[in-house]
């Protein structure tokens, strides 16, 4: 519950204020019952608090917008879309610690690479964030690291949709994946020759 509550105060500033004005009509009310008709108004009033949240939600082009990936990270706010075109990207050691939606163009795997080159893991996740995190359509490969040279996370809730994790390496656990503590799903994601000391996954 506290999870959706600071979701709530992250993505929309005007929450709180709108919160108390009703809580003071409500408390100032003559009538002890309030009439069905008060009880809606004050169920839209609410739910119109959240609208600017909503409109407010950005997608963010890289490398139209930010010339790579992580700066199109950082830029991005809670609810944010990075959409990342088609093409291999040398990067590595790309930190993710918001709920956003990280996606190539086409949604698919063999739109977009991220290549680390042996010079760290692709990608880590952290955090206790809100809404939950979605990674789309991005095949993870040439990561090093000692735990997931692909992808490790960190106490995180996350989705993993159409993505691939080919030819990573950790000198201990996870080539491909590292999930810590984190409540994941994988939903058609390829995972294959990666090694590791232990479970080359």
């Amino acid at each position: 519950k506290v999870l959706d509550r600071r979701g709530a105060m992250a993505i929309s500033p005007h929450w709180m204020p709108v919160q108390s004005q009703l809580e003071h009509i409500l408390e100032s009310s003559q009538d002890p019952v309030l009439s069905e008709a008060t009880t809606r108004i004050v169920a839209i009033a609410f739910a119109l608090a959240l609208v600017p949240a909503v409109l407010q939600a950005a997608t963010i082009h890289v490398p139209a917008n930010q010339a790579t990936i992580q700066a199109g990270i950082d830029a991005a706010t809670p609810g944010d879309t990075v959409q990342i075109a088609c093409g291999t990207y040398q990067e590595h050691d790309l930190y993710i610690d918001k709920g956003i939606t990280l996606r190539s163009e086409s949604g698919t795997a063999d739109c977009v690479t991220i290549d680390a080159g042996g010079l760290g893991r692709v990608a880590h996740l952290e955090g206790y964030i809100y809404p939950r995190l979605l990674i789309e359509g991005i095949t993870f490969t040439g990561g090093l690291a000692n735990n997931g040279g692909g992808l490790s996370s960190f106490g995180i809730e996350f989705t993993l949709r159409c993505c691939a994790f080919l030819d990573n390496e950790a000198t201990s656990w996870g080539g491909g994946l590292y999930l810590y503590y984190s409540d994941f799903e994988l939903d058609d994601c390829e995972i294959r020759s990666n090694s590791a000391f232990w479970g080359g996954g």
